[in-house]
């Protein structure tokens, strides 16, 4: 893939054309920017390798999503993926407004069935935020070890810091 062979600025309309054997206008009518192509590919495989998890109880479901969003960044695409995200255009917030929306909205079940189950449910945003920030800090900007000890202090720390 470009973005693993040159890093995000090897990521244009035409080099993308180029390599899947269209014209460039019709990466252009599709996504109409990089950014949205990126902001489409991330969410597509970050939800195919992170599925909203049915374990029974949101401790465990969320336990499960954090140890599988951990494993998604050992693997090269995803974790060039990741960070391709954050080196987008800080601008760009609508973009990033939509990915969010999207990647709540994917893992929003795991939250009404706790509440069905009278679980009394955080916010998935809050609890998302309370797992996702450390563990992209951890991985990709101290490069320290994620262990499964430090994953259940997030989701402890998540699910209690989050209660309403």
């Amino acid at each position: 893939m470009l973005l693993i062979e040159g890093g995000l600025a090897s990521v244009t309309i035409p080099a993308v054309a180029a390599r899947s054997g269209v014209h460039h206008t019709s990466i252009y009518r599709r996504w109409g920017t990089v950014q949205n192509l990126l902001l489409d590919v991330i969410l597509t495989s970050l939800i195919r390798v992170v599925p909203t998890p049915d374990t029974g109880s949101l401790r465990e479901d969320v336990r499960q999503f954090a140890r599988e969003a951990a494993h998604a960044f050992q693997d090269p695409l995803r974790a060039a993926l990741a960070q391709a995200f954050f080196a987008l255009p800080a601008d760009d917030s609508a973009s990033r407004r939509r990915y969010w929306a999207r990647r709540y909205e994917t893992l929003r079940p795991m939250f009404d069935r706790a509440e069905g189950r009278g679980e009394n449910p955080p916010a998935p945003e809050d609890v998302v935020e309370h797992i996702l920030a450390p563990l992209y800090f951890r991985r990709f900007v101290t490069a320290r070890p994620v262990t499964n000890r430090f994953l259940d202090a997030l989701v402890n720390d998540a699910l209690r810091s989050s209660a309403r």
